[in-house]
């Protein structure tokens, strides 16, 4: 009987603490972000080379987050929420959402990787 109560109280706190599609795609942008950082970050370069990857910087920032409200679905599953990355009707997950957090999946990088 206490396992079943325990279990109960678990999906509970599961479905009242599921990430929703805005959580979803604001986590994703910001992982986005921060792996072009990272990107650009990598190379070095002269003061022009870094003035040049700064204005880089804010033009990938800006079309990453316009492929990621276009780009990106989430599905909600009651207990655990997904988000998927849609191209030529194949569909990648690219970030599971449960308990409040959104854990993201190594597809994620590589469609990073592949649209900029």
């Amino acid at each position: 009987m206490r396992t079943i109560i325990v279990v109960i109280i678990v999906a509970f706190i599961a479905v009242i603490t599921n990430p929703g599609a805005a959580t979803h795609k604001e986590e994703v942008k910001n992982k986005v972000h921060q792996l072009l950082e990272t990107k650009i970050e990598k190379d070095k370069g002269n003061g022009i080379e870094k003035a040049a990857k700064s204005v880089g910087l804010f033009l990938g920032k800006t079309i990453s987050n316009e492929i990621v409200e276009k780009m990106i679905t989430t599905e909600n599953h009651v207990l655990f929420s997904t988000s998927y990355y849609t191209e030529n009707e194949e569909k990648k997950v690219v970030a599971i959402g449960v308990f409040g957090n959104v854990f993201f999946t190594s597809n994620l990088e590589q469609v990073i990787n592949e649209e900029l």
